[in-house]
């Protein structure tokens, strides 16, 4: 009997369905991967906020001077921490226990967040 190759691995398929299943599953466990990556994409914003206005805030605040010479921020000293040392007179332990706290008790209410 010839075999026609149009249709041979429509046979091929049909006569072996555990591989097919583990194609399957293969395909599912790719597709959940793709599908959970992309809904946390965003994430690390909440989970990383203090160390990303720490750095951030200075890098917004010369941009905006340098090229739309818009001055935000007169008052503030960047980074954050330097601020702080310096106007709030807090030692260089404090500043970084406090950054932590504040760092771990918003990562706690994202977590808290995700699990509603």
């Amino acid at each position: 009997m010839a075999v026609n190759p149009e249709t041979a691995h429509r046979t091929a398929d049909a006569a072996n369905p555990p591989q097919l299943r583990a194609i399957r599953l293969r395909r599912q466990r790719v597709f959940k991967a793709i599908v959970l990556t992309l809904t946390l994409l965003f994430l690390f914003i909440p989970l990383a906020l203090v160390l990303i206005l720490d750095g951030g805030l200075g890098l917004l605040k010369v941009s905006l001077l340098r090229f739309l010479k818009i001055h935000i921020l007169k008052n503030t000293r960047t980074p954050l921490h330097d601020h702080v040392r310096k106007v709030w007179d807090w030692s260089n332990t404090q500043t970084v226990f406090r950054f932590a706290i504040i760092q771990i008790i918003l990562s706690l209410a994202v977590i808290y967040a995700m699990q509603l």
